[in-house]
């Protein structure tokens, strides 16, 4: 089995600075049977601190911090992927939050991943391994929707690495996506159809991270909104979406917010970015539920493009943060949840014959 590793700044300039560290996690992973193919290059300091909210999107890709922690943790994977292994993926931010972005950082952001695509293209010359950048879409940023992505990559984007020397086939080859299942739910997207959206327009799907969203039926009823207070922590932020009689997206940074937002106060439904357990329709009552039915939908769509072989990452998280009714009271019911998650996994990989088609 292959997985995944997220490795902070910090830990990236410590392994980068001493080789012996780096020889000691090789050692770790091997002795475990890890086989590491993918990280996670989206949070940049403590992902785990008592408040993270909207720091987990600084530094942002207009600012030089996010270049350099990138091509460290490039450098880093293409060390520990196996040798039989030769592509690599990272996942990344989508730019930055959304909130206060401004047209210098837009250029800037550009300018510097035309630059991690130069350093990923002189990488894989060095040391023959593929390492590709896969921005994530994510609800609240500069690219939350599939819309925004395919004109990024098709309009905004290749005319600046034209200028610097680099040709479509090196843009295309160094820079995808990761696409996140919760993150599209939340935003109300057709997965199949923002999939396809992307598959035709040749941009390359690196990474798909295996996730569901919350979704609350009717929440205005009290009862309902007194329960789902309790997902309103203080350490992630939780994006909030709704849809009005007209069809029209209601939209809020987080979900303390949304329940004192009068504009949400008669929608049938909310959506949260709140990574509830993928293998659970529902969460204990009539108005929990989940998007857990959209990863069997994207399932669907890949085994229809067989040429496709994103690494699959199931993002877990969130468990901690879970309202104490449904957060795991020790480590042995934690270890539990997580089974049934990969069992879920993979009973949905099989239903849709993708065990044999070599998907990470």
């Amino acid at each position: 089995m292959q997985h995944g590793l997220w490795l902070s700044k910090q830990a990236c300039n410590d392994y980068l600075a001493d080789n012996r560290k780096l020889d000691s996690l090789q050692h770790c992973l091997d002795d475990q049977k890890l086989s590491v193919v993918t990280l996670n290059a989206f949070p940049f300091g403590n992902f785990h601190a008592e408040r993270v909210k909207q720091s987990v999107y600084r530094p942002h890709w207009g600012e030089p911090e996010r270049l350099d922690y990138t091509c460290n943790a490039a450098q880093i994977l293409s060390t520990l992927l196996p040798i039989e292994e030769s592509f690599g993926t990272m996942s990344s931010l989508p730019l930055g939050y959304a909130q206060n972005w401004t047209e210098q950082d837009h250029q800037q952001a550009l300018d510097n991943l035309c630059q991690m695509v130069i350093f990923l293209s002189q990488l894989e010359q060095n040391c023959g391994k593929h390492i590709q950048l896969c921005l994530e879409m994510e609800p609240g940023c500069v690219l939350q929707e599939t819309s925004q992505l395919l004109d990024f990559f098709e309009n905004q984007l290749p005319p600046v690495a034209k200028s610097k020397g680099i040709n479509e086939n090196q843009l295309r080859r160094y820079l995808g996506i990761c696409f996140d299942v919760c993150h599209q739910a939340v935003m109300y997207e057709v997965m199949q159809d923002s999939l396809q959206a992307i598959i035709n327009a040749g941009i390359r799907i690196g990474k798909i991270q295996i996730s569901s969203a919350l979704r609350v039926i009717q929440p205005h009823q009290p009862e309902v909104s007194n329960w789902l207070s309790d997902f309103a922590e203080s350490r992630y932020l939780h994006q909030t979406a709704g849809l009005s009689t007209q069809n029209e997206r209601i939209f809020c940074d987080d979900l303390e917010l949304a329940l004192n937002d009068q504009r949400f106060s008669n929608l049938d439904e909310w959506r949260i970015h709140f990574h509830v357990p993928v293998h659970e329709s529902t969460l204990g009552n009539a108005y929990g539920a989940t998007t857990a039915d959209e990863i069997g939908t994207v399932f669907e769509l890949l085994s229809k493009h067989p040429e496709c072989h994103p690494h699959l990452e199931l993002e877990t998280y969130s468990w901690g943060v879970l309202p104490e009714a449904h957060r795991p009271a020790n480590d042995a019911e934690l270890i539990n949840g997580l089974n049934a998650e990969l069992a879920f996994i993979e009973s949905a990989l099989e239903k849709h014959y993708l065990l044999d088609e070599g998907l990470d």
